[in-house]
């Protein structure tokens, strides 16, 4: 299968592909993907280590990186379509529009990262950016939880 996507996923960055594979893939696909692994590494949760593993195999192999491009490709081609068929007006209202609505934001999100319009691949930055912060202060918020007691140092 030829894929959708025209900038390769291996290919979008270190901070983008550690989001995108964050936001847009579950620990099920994980597990397909022969990714999964239950054990405490490094002292990650196993879905962040999982996630940190796929980072790398991504970036070191090119199979790799068309597996997990094909998988969101297939999962998301509605919003890649539309996104290839819109203009950049029309995607600047739907990026705005996907703020509201995080269920929305990830096929949106897929297809103006991979796609090959920088104006549209900036609006996906943006977006991108936007779900990152509001991530981010939503953990900032949460209570701290640390086996370790904090100290005034």
């Amino acid at each position: 299968m030829q894929s959708l996507s025209s900038r390769p996923l291996n290919e979008l960055g270190c901070p983008t592909l550690h989001f995108l594979t964050a936001f847009l893939l579950t620990d099920t696909d994980l597990v397909g993907l022969g990714i999964w692994d239950s054990e405490l590494r490094q002292g990650l949760t196993p879905t962040a280590w999982c996630r940190s593993h796929l980072h790398v195999a991504v970036q070191c192999n090119e199979h790799a990186a068309r597996t997990v491009t094909d998988l969101l490709d297939l999962r998301y081609v509605d919003q890649i379509l539309a996104v290839r068929s819109a203009g950049i007006d029309a995607l600047s209202v739907a990026a705005a529009d996907a703020v509201a609505d995080p269920g929305h934001a990830r096929g949106l999100l897929w297809a103006l990262l991979t796609d090959p319009r920088d104006k549209a691949h900036a609006l996906g930055t943006q977006l991108m950016t936007e779900v990152f912060v509001r991530g981010i202060r939503d953990y900032g918020s949460a209570p701290y939880n640390s086996p370790r007691p904090r100290t005034n140092s």
